[in-house]
């Protein structure tokens, strides 16, 4: 297993040995002409090993084939004026390769949905329109067994929805009191992890509501740096930081003021603005 970085602002996957520590280089590196990668702010995985990478200019979903690296081209990209792809955000991609994409476009913002095994100018299967929310400003996304996970900085929340839903719904359950929500993970417990400012939370499965997290990463001592894209692996949590251009690795059931276990942080390390990571 690997950690993957959507790097905004050198237009590039960087990837990582996951144990990776310190000013170290990449392992691999997705960059280059063929790639066709301009600013990429978010990436998934299929089942079969597939790297979906989000693009926001162009605004397209770049497809690359397991165990790509170099500069390669895409196996497939979605693009087009068909798609809806405006301004994307985040992306989170189910094990079939169904790829569901958050749009803020500053007016009537939605989730846009794409079928496994969509190419060119396609357009959704589905598109979801927030039905409660007047500011709604989806970000990060995760999905989790049947049901999405939106970070909203518009309405200061976590807002949810099942995976199924098309038009215009009202959130499953809300979780309020953010202050700027960006990135968001789901353990396989149900867990909720946000980058909020520079703060993780954690919340409960069942958190609904003004609920209080379970725990917060906070402080000086913990790097964390105007963060945004997070993700989850057994005992660890793995956090983007744009602010430093760094990766920091906690304790899953790290909490308060704690220093990481691992930073990759450095000119070796080429990360500029990194957006987003996915462990594969």
């Amino acid at each position: 297993m690997r950690i993957f970085v959507a790097d905004q602002a050198t237009n590039a996957i960087d990837i990582f040995n996951l144990t990776a520590n310190g000013n170290v280089a990449p392992k691999f590196r997705i960059a280059g002409a063929n790639t066709a990668l301009g600013t990429p702010v978010g990436d998934g995985f299929d089942s079969s090993g597939t790297l979906y990478v989000l693009d926001q200019n162009p605004a397209n979903i770049a497809e690359f084939s397991p165990g790509a690296h170099g500069d390669p081209s895409p196996a497939a990209v979605v693009s087009g004026g068909l798609t809806g792809l405006q301004n994307p955000q985040g992306i989170a991609v189910d094990p079939t390769g169904i790829t569901y994409v958050t749009n803020s476009t500053g007016g009537a913002s939605y989730i846009s949905v794409y079928a496994a095994g969509s190419k060119g100018d396609r357009a959704p299967i589905a598109t979801i329109f927030d039905g409660q929310d007047l500011l709604f400003i989806p970000a990060g996304i995760a999905l989790f067994k049947s049901t999405l996970y939106v970070a909203d900085p518009g309405d200061q929340q976590i807002n949810e929805y099942n995976a199924s839903a098309m038009g215009t719904v009202d959130p499953t359950a809300v979780i309020t009191g953010l202050g700027n929500p960006n990135g968001i993970a789901v353990d396989s417990l149900g867990r909720i992890y946000v980058t909020d400012g520079d703060v993780v939370s954690v919340y409960a499965a069942s958190a609904r509501g003004g609920a209080t997290p379970l725990r917060k990463i906070s402080g000086p001592l913990t790097g964390l740096n105007s963060p945004a894209g997070l993700a989850i692996r057994k005992s660890n949590i793995f956090v983007a930081n744009r602010g430093n251009a760094s990766i920091t690795v906690y304790p899953l059931t790290g909490t308060g003021n704690i220093a990481p276990v691992r930073t990759i942080i450095g000119s070796n390390s080429k990360l500029n603005a990194p957006q987003a990571i996915a462990l594969h």
